[in-house]
Formats: C-alpha cells, structure tokens, sequence
C-alpha cells in the first residue's frame, strides 16, 4: 500500500519531518496553490515506509532540499509519462517531478 499525503487546495509551505510525518511514499502537491516544501535529505528513510519518496506537483510549486550536498544527483527516473530529479542518499531515494523548483538550503 502506498499512503499519499494530499496538500490542501491553499498555498501553504511545509516541513517533512519525523515528528510530523512517517511512513508515507508519495506527496501530491498538484492543488491551485503554490506551495513550499522544506525536507532534509538525510530523513528520507525515517519519513518513508519504504526507501523512497515521491514528489509530485506543478511549475510553480518549490522543494527546498537540506544536506542535498551529501546527496548524489541520478539520472532522471519516468514513471506514468512523467520525470523526475533523482537523487540518493545512504540507501534512499528521491523522486520530485520536474516542472518542480529545487532548491537547496
């Protein structure tokens, strides 16, 4: 089973962390907002129930990546006709679609 956490339809900016959020695979920010995603790389695998998360979304939504300078960048990863930025870290991996701004911070 793969759980999806679904952005309200407002803009709203928001921190993954593990106090917040476990055991999820996919986050679906395609609502009307443009939203903001702080996530550090170093806690994929305590957020996800697996070693991977997605992020999907639209061109004017925003992830905001901390420690992506230990992270390693992949080649770019389709799925269902969309692609997406890889990068891995210790054993996990993430996937944010490509119309998405990426950041580090």
């Amino acid at each position: 089973m793969v759980l999806i956490i679904l952005i309200p339809e407002t803009a709203s900016t928001l921190t993954l962390s593990i106090s917040t959020f476990k055991n999820f695979e996919r986050l679906d920010l395609n609502n009307s907002g443009d939203d903001v995603v702080i996530i550090d790389i170093k806690d994929i695998l305590k957020l996800s129930n697996s070693d991977e998360i997605f992020i999907d979304g639209e061109e004017n939504d925003s992830v905001q990546i901390q420690n992506l300078n230990l992270a390693t960048k992949e080649a770019d990863f389709m799925e269902c006709n969309t692609t997406y930025t890889h990068y891995s870290y210790n054993q996990s991996n993430l996937y944010i679609e490509e119309s998405i701004i990426l950041s580090s911070i």
